[in-house]
């Protein structure tokens, strides 16, 4: 009787290690998602900034564009 309810009580601890673990690598997988997401975002502005200012270097306004880019307004 006692070992009936030791299984049933290592059993059900077995169960709920086993949400938690998968629960943690899906919540893993969402945070390695956004870090992703959060590079290629910021790849994204440094290659719209870089533009910008390659641009703003051809057109003569420099000044303007870094001035932008201080007040963060870009």
């Amino acid at each position: 009787m006692v070992a009936k309810i030791l299984g049933l009580f290592i059993a059900a601890f077995a169960d709920a290690a086993m949400a938690w673990l998968k629960a943690r690598q899906a919540s893993q997988k969402d945070h390695d998602i956004g870090r992703v997401m959060a590079e290629l975002d910021a790849a994204v502005r440094g290659k719209e900034v870089a533009d910008a200012m390659a641009q703003a270097d051809l057109d003569g306004r420099s000044d303007d564009v870094a001035k932008r880019l201080r007040d963060g307004r870009f």
